[in-house]
């Protein structure tokens, strides 16, 4: 351990990060870690060594880490190797309590600045050696009284939108708040048996006694429903003091159902003109797009595959908004706020400004200007942004450009309607 120790005690509710300066690595060359450190009384995944390496952007690239195994006060040495990888040119070396880390604890900690003197170049055959930050479990957690279900839940922020309608964008510009906690895609909606495509609820919950959710016992399952969905995002989030902002794209399929159970939730509602929207769903079946780590959407050969694609995502388009919209106004006005993607492109700053104002969070303009300037799309790296990647064109109106009359008739035919209600010419 060296003279320059941080200690620190870190409650449950608070966390500790720490990071080095930027230290120059080599692409393809190996190195080694040494991070020192004492932890006393804290619970395993709750603190860990990160090594993460940074391209000349400032993207993070990948990150490696070490989880700590040793909370009986015990000085140790936690130990990294691995390999730079082709597009990194710096490393930050961090230590994190309580941060970014799946299971918060009481722990007391001694720790050096980390620097880069923690980091060797090494020309041996040793292996890479760290551990996978997936391969953790959340220990069961005490159950919440009713006091704090009801704090949680007026803490909770579902995001729904359809899918390539901004969702992702607006989490991030949310996620950057230290007050916030992002939980992403969970699913719920499609757990409860609301497919966008075949919703077992519009079938089954008035008619058929039997059905799990059925109307004649929602006095029985909605509560229950409501305490494992409260549990799940505690967990999640580790906080009852926190916003959580639950991103559901896909997962808005059951946004009626969702907001029926959880009713001092608030809900961001997120919508985008549904021709661009299948333009950038029709982008994701190129060669290589970035969802082939997905699954890989079947390849468009064929005019006549090219509008079968066409009419099933303007399909998904008009099902999600509607199931949104009933649940928007069916939902409580002072707790409900809808946003125009193409307002938030144009004004970001006061439209988050808006947003924030919304979530009842304070935000200094001088952070808000840095979260709006870093998540620019201008400022995504080339190589992340394009055709077939996630972050595609971030365009208002470029679907004009990209259908004939005939494919525009189609999308118009089954969304116009909907677009007219949302304020879209068709």
């Amino acid at each position: 351990m060296t003279s320059d120790l941080i200690t620190f005690k870190v409650s449950r509710n608070d966390s500790l990060l720490e990071n080095s300066q930027r230290i120059p690595i080599v692409p393809g060359r190996k190195y080694r870690i040494v991070a020192p450190g004492m932890f006393r009384g804290g619970q395993k995944y709750s603190a860990m060594v990160a090594a993460m390496a940074i391209s000349n952007s400032g993207r993070e690239v990948k990150r490696y880490i070490r989880w700590v195994s040793d909370f009986e006060g015990n000085r140790r040495d936690y130990s990294i190797v691995f390999v730079a990888p082709t597009d990194a040119e710096y490393l930050v070396i961090g230590y994190r309590v309580n941060s970014e880390t799946p299971v918060h604890s009481e722990t007391e900690v001694e720790i050096p600045k980390p620097s880069a003197a923690m980091i060797t170049e090494i020309n041996t055959d040793e292996d890479e050696s760290y551990d996978s930050f997936r391969d953790y479990e959340v220990p069961a957690l005490p159950k919440l009284t009713e006091e704090q279900e009801e704090e949680l839940e007026r803490n909770i922020v579902w995001l729904f939108g359809a899918p390539r309608s901004g969702t992702t964008w607006l989490a991030q510009l949310l996620g950057h708040h230290d007050e916030n906690v992002l939980w992403l895609e969970p699913f719920v909606g499609a757990l409860l048996g609301a497919s966008w495509s075949n919703r077992l609820y519009d079938a089954f919950y008035e008619d058929k006694p039997d059905f799990f959710l059925s109307n004649q016992h929602m006095a029985n399952w909605i509560p229950q429903l409501r305490s494992l969905v409260l549990m799940r995002a505690y967990s999640h989030a580790q906080t009852l003091n926190k916003k959580i902002i639950i991103k559901e794209a896909l997962g808005s399929s059951g946004a009626d159902i969702i907001m029926k159970v959880l009713k001092r939730t608030k809900l961001l509602f997120i919508i985008r003109d549904g021709r661009d929207s299948v333009d950038s769903n029709l982008d994701t079946h190129s060669p290589g797009s970035w969802r082939e780590e997905f699954g890989k959407p079947p390849a468009i050969n064929t005019p006549a595959e090219r509008i079968h694609w066409i009419r099933e995502y303007s399909n998904q388009w008009v099902v999600l908004n509607r199931i949104i919209l009933r649940a928007y106004y069916n939902h409580e006005p002072i707790l409900r706020l809808m946003v125009k993607y193409e307002d938030l492109k144009k004004n970001t700053h006061s439209e988050m400004r808006r947003i924030y104002s919304f979530l009842n969070i304070k935000i200094s303009e001088r952070e808000l200007n840095e979260i709006v300037e870093k998540l620019d799309f201008k400022n995504i790296p080339p190589s992340n942004k394009g055709p077939g990647k996630f972050y595609r064109a971030a365009s208002v109106g470029g679907w004009k450009a990209n259908f004939d009359d005939k494919e525009k008739e189609i999308m118009n035919s089954i969304m116009g309607k909907t677009l007219k209600e949302m304020g879209y010419q068709v």
